[in-house]
């Protein structure tokens, strides 16, 4: 320690400043941070390393202090001293206090702050698993003061578990809160009004005060969200109204998303700062993935809806068809020719669930162009169909495969059916598109089906078992799986055996399935393979067995 102290002195003072500010620089990039991408633990873990960080550079000496607590310009969830008076000022005390904090307030131009849409309230994070919510009153208050009497520019909003939430619109969390806290004003006033008899030009002007003050927060014109729900509910005006206030967003949520419009519109807004879309409801009959990708114009999109229309108007008037037949042969001809935008080319993660994705899905959204900085995706499939088309004709006998499912996972139960070599070399062609996917750090393997797996098929075919570690031995760099009915243990064994680049691992099992066999032989697998990081099992929601490599960190 005294030979360090000794180098430091060594160094010149201004150097030693400057050196200071970019590890100031690294803390509040670091800080900014909204993505969701990877281990969600790893967004907290992160956070931890910044504030040890800085506490560490704080106590090396005042010069450094002041520097470092001059440069930080982001505070997140408030890591500073609240203001819980009208005045913002709690005397002597108080500027003890602030006099003594790293992080001062009024150097501060970026706040982020955490919400849960589960819980319904802002948070502080205490420990793994405790959210200490934060007062809404307590948050506009010093949102206020911040922005008004400070430097405070930009709001980051990280919020959470919009998944919990499908059956309500997407909230404007702040203006939620700002309106709740004008109209307790706003009764406030008025009481105060009644009981000094004023008369209604007084309550004019003290309503005519409340909305200047409130006017004044332009902070909450400047929103940086997390996530965006997009779903049956939202409409064009309430997407402009959103467009007033947050002005980037990091992930679109396309809940059961149906309409081209909205969703043309939202993609418009916000694909400059998207990094994320997480999809559910993907279905044959919406070209969803086709829109994101830009394969269909806008005017394509349209015109699908628009002759749709016409075919209907067309059977009540044979010769109005054949003028809007040729009108859509020639509008088809030109349009077919035209792209639309790639929404997906600065996309990182994407996520699919409960979906009837094709195999030309799949296609568009690993091709190279199209997604050229994919590092997450979600391959989920209806394990169902995969036994059927991947098994030999002796495993279907061994293991009672007698029908391949009737749902459109991959391929469609209705028409376009496809035989085995079709099916397989559409999988083939999974993998060479994976091959060329070196950005591509996290996959998702799920069995997303309506129909969960029973526990006969724990001992999986073969064959099955051999395309999947042949399809995820693809991947070149893969660092992280998570699967759900992965009810074989020898499953992971092979993969881990084949596949050494994959560190961490997720598994998630159906409710009733019996864990302890399962969970002692993934056990022993773990400390079989020293590479192996942490192996995570849940039951549900649940987290039944958590691994980690104390000597691999």
């Amino acid at each position: 320690m005294i030979n360090n102290i000794n180098i430091i002195n060594k160094i010149p003072l201004y150097i030693q400043k400057q050196i200071i500010k970019l590890l100031c620089n690294h803390i509040n990039y670091n800080y900014k941070i909204l993505e969701i991408l990877g281990d969600p633990l790893l967004y907290r873990k992160n956070e931890k390393l910044n504030k040890e960080l800085i506490l560490s550079l704080a106590l090396v000496n005042k010069d450094w202090f002041k520097t470092l607590s001059d440069n930080i310009r982001v505070s997140v969830d408030f890591n500073f001293k609240l203001n819980n008076d009208d005045n913002g000022d709690n005397g002597d005390h108080s500027g003890n206090i602030e006099k003594y904090s790293i992080i001062k307030k009024e150097n501060i131009k970026w706040l982020k702050l955490h919400y849960s849409h589960e819980d319904n309230c802002f948070y502080n994070k205490i420990g793994v698993d405790t959210k200490l919510p934060i007062d809404n009153k307590l948050i506009l208050k010093n949102i206020e003061i911040l922005s008004t009497k400070h430097s405070l520019k930009k709001l980051l909003i990280r919020n959470i578990e919009l998944y919990g939430n499908y059956t309500i619109d997407t909230i404007l969390i702040l203006l939620k809160i700002k309106n709740d806290i004008k109209k307790t004003t706003t009764i406030d006033n008025n009481n105060n009004n009644n009981n000094n008899n004023n008369n209604n030009n007084n309550n004019n002007e003290n309503d005519n005060e409340n909305n200047n003050e409130l006017s004044k927060l332009e902070i909450f014109k400047n929103l940086n969200v997390l996530e965006l729900l997009i779903n049956n509910k939202i409409t064009l005006n309430i997407l402009e109204e959103y467009g007033k206030y947050i002005k980037k967003v990091f992930g679109l949520n396309l809940y059961y998303c149906r309409d081209i419009e909205i969703l043309l519109k939202a993609l418009q807004m916000y694909c400059k700062s998207m990094v994320h879309i997480y999809i559910v409801g993907l279905i044959e009959s919406f070209p969803l993935v086709s829109i994101l990708s830009g394969d269909i114009s806008k005017e394509n999109a349209n015109d699908d809806n628009n002759n749709n229309n016409n075919n209907n108007n067309n059977n009540n008037n044979n010769n109005n068809n054949n003028n809007n037949n040729n009108n859509n042969n020639n509008n088809n001809n030109n349009n077919n020719n035209k792209k639309g935008i790639n929404y997906l080319k600065d996309i990182k993660f994407i996520s699919i669930l409960r979906s009837d994705t094709s195999f030309k899905d799949i296609f568009t959204l690993l091709s190279p162009n199209n997604t050229p900085k994919l590092r997450q995706f979600s391959l989920n499939f209806c394990f169902f169909k995969l036994f059927y088309y991947l098994s030999s004709e002796e495993e279907k006998v061994k293991y009672s495969i007698t029908t391949k499912c009737n749902c459109n996972n991959l391929c469609s139960s209705s028409y376009n059916q496809i035989n085995h070599d079709e099916f397989k070399s559409n999988w083939n062609q999974i993998k060479e598109l994976l091959k060329k996917k070196e950005n591509l750090t996290t996959l998702e393997f799920i069995h997303d089906h309506f129909s969960i797996l029973t526990p006969k098929l724990e001992s999986f075919p073969p064959s099955f078992t051999n395309e999947v570690v042949s399809i995820l031995s693809c991947i070149k760099n893969l660092e992280r799986l998570s699967t759900s009915y992965f009810l074989s243990p020898d499953l992971f064994s092979k993969i881990i055996e084949s596949k050494k680049s994959i560190l961490h691992f997720e598994s998630v099992l159906p409710q009733y399935t019996s864990n302890d066999p399962y969970i002692d032989s993934i056990n022993s697998i773990c400390k079989s393979n020293p590479h192996i990081k942490t192996f995570k099992i849940y039951q549900g929601n649940n987290l039944i067995f958590n691994y980690q490599n104390e000597n691999n960190n």
